[in-house]
């Protein structure tokens, strides 16, 4: 999967950690326009922390 992080202002968030709820070690943090991909299994959430923020799953 890919994706961008933004804030409520839509500025990329770099950084932020995003990781596939309940599989321990899959995981990334995202670049500096925010992006990130991860390979996770089918009908994975993913989960989204960021210090400072509310955590986004």
């Amino acid at each position: 999967v890919r994706g961008r992080v933004l804030d409520e202002a839509g500025v990329p968030i770099i950084g932020a950690n995003v990781i596939e709820e309940g599989i321990a070690g899959n995981g990334t943090v995202t670049d500096y326009n925010g992006n990130f991909t991860l390979t996770v299994s089918p009908r994975a959430k993913i989960k989204i922390t960021y210090l400072g923020y509310g955590d986004v799953v």
